[in-house]
């Protein structure tokens, strides 16, 4: 008889059911609905991200230091924003000096320990935008205990679909990728 999926045992199930599980436990999809990183991240584009443990185990503390570096894609939970996940760029980490605040009510101070200063990638004015984008900038650093994970993929729309809008970035320059981008994102519909 010819080996069959169902005739090799519980090692092939039990593999699988493996497999399931730990990306279940490691990967997750959001979906992006607000318009503040436009132009970069439209509503509806979904992101494939990587999990971030929480607590302060030393597995927790070695996944943030290799996973949250500057220009990365973190999905966090600002203390400001009351539980609300957003998408960012991170743009400093902690000892680096930052600007914070907008217009006249600037000031370059650093970024405490154990926290990550996020912006947007959206500016003040561009699109419709009157007022600047909520990031750090606004609400200050954020306790990276507060990153739940990290853009690794955009999952849709696909970057040879025709369903991708010709956009150009804030400096004239293409878009490339889906790890260029971030915005507003809620967990996926169960």
């Amino acid at each position: 008889m010819a080996p069959t999926l169902a005739n090799q045992g519980p090692g092939v199930f039990g593999i699988l059911a493996a497999i399931i599980f730990v990306s279940r436990q490691v990967l997750a999809s959001v979906e992006v609905v607000g318009e503040s990183m436009l132009p970069t991240l439209a509503p509806g584009d979904r992101l494939l991200i990587i999990r971030i443990p929480a607590g302060e185990t030393g597995f927790a503390r070695a996944v943030r230091r290799h996973l949250i570096t500057r220009g990365a894609l973190i999905v966090l939970c600002p203390p400001a924003l009351l539980g609300r996940s957003v998408v960012k760029r991170v743009d400093g980490l902690s000892g680096e000096w930052r600007i914070w605040g907008f217009g006249e009510a600037r000031v370059l101070l650093p970024v405490p320990e154990q926290h990550v200063f996020v912006i947007g990638d959206a500016a003040a004015g561009y699109g419709p935008f009157v007022v600047p984008p909520v990031d750090s900038r606004r609400f200050g650093p954020c306790p990276l205990e507060t990153v739940t994970g990290r853009v690794v993929l955009a999952l849709w729309p696909p970057p040879w679909s025709i369903m991708r809008r010709p956009q150009t970035g804030l400096h004239g320059s293409t878009r490339v990728s889906g790890l260029h981008r971030t915005g507003t994102i809620v967990p996926p519909a169960v």
